[in-house]
């Protein structure tokens, strides 16, 4: 395979790792992952859940202190699920 047919096939999500019994060049994390703009320990939930609600590939946010230091994930499956609660009685 060339690297262009693997460049390719990493865009598109679909990796090979081995091949013709041979170990190939496997994708390193910067590959396969995406830099999205973090929450600050200030932002209203109400805009975090507007960014789930209007993102369905956005499976977590990730949370900064005012120096930029990671504090945590926001997972979107319980974040959406704690606001959910109280009205699931209605559904």
């Amino acid at each position: 395979m060339s690297s262009l047919e693997n460049i390719s096939e990493q865009r598109s999500g679909h990796y090979q790792f081995i091949s013709n019994d041979r170990l190939q060049d496997v994708p390193t994390v910067r590959a396969i992952t995406r830099s999205i703009e973090p929450a600050t320990t200030d932002t209203l939930c109400h805009d975090v859940l507007e960014r789930l609600l209007h993102n369905a590939n956005l499976y977590a946010i990730p949370v900064i202190d005012d120096a930029g230091r990671p504090q945590f994930l926001i997972d979107r499956a319980k974040f959406i699920e704690f606001f959910a609660k109280p009205y699931t009685r209605e559904i």
